[in-house]
């Protein structure tokens, strides 16, 4: 599993494209969560599968449950993803924008997703073989 995280618009989509050498417009393994796309079912063997917009389906999950049960779903289905990707021999991308930086948000459930993501990416960061960080385009490795 590879992890790739940095702001909004950093060019995190771009560099997995050009790293990967693969096209947004191949809907076969190219999931953003953002639009509402569901995994597909048929995912040949050995190919890349890109999760673009986690940080979306944190918001979703986090409006119906606390952040730690969350924490605690979103560790399952991180390993959840690791046996897929084993089972499957594909490689899974996970990318996610970082919504740490700035003021704390004073809505509640706006910060309960800033707080839950940031748990969500730790854990991810550890499961993942690789971490990438991506600001203005520019990759740093730091996994």
């Amino acid at each position: 599993m590879h992890f790739i995280s940095g702001g909004s618009h950093q060019g995190k989509g771009a560099w997995v494209k050009a790293t990967y050498q693969i096209e947004r417009e191949q809907p076969s393994n190219w999931i953003s969560v953002y639009q509402g796309e569901k995994p597909p079912s048929n995912i040949a063997i050995g190919d890349i599968m890109v999760l673009d917009h986690v940080e979306e389906w944190v918001y979703t999950a986090v409006k119906n449950m606390e952040a730690d049960v969350f924490r605690n779903y979103a560790k399952e289905v991180i390993q959840s993803w690791l046996a897929w990707e084993k089972t499957n021999q594909c490689r899974l991308i996970i990318i996610g924008s970082d919504i740490s930086k700035g003021i704390v948000p004073m809505d509640p459930l706006e910060r309960k997703w800033r707080d839950a993501t940031g748990w969500f990416y730790q854990d991810l960061a550890k499961a993942a073989e690789r971490v990438e960080i991506i600001w203005y385009g520019i990759a740093r490795k730091i996994k």
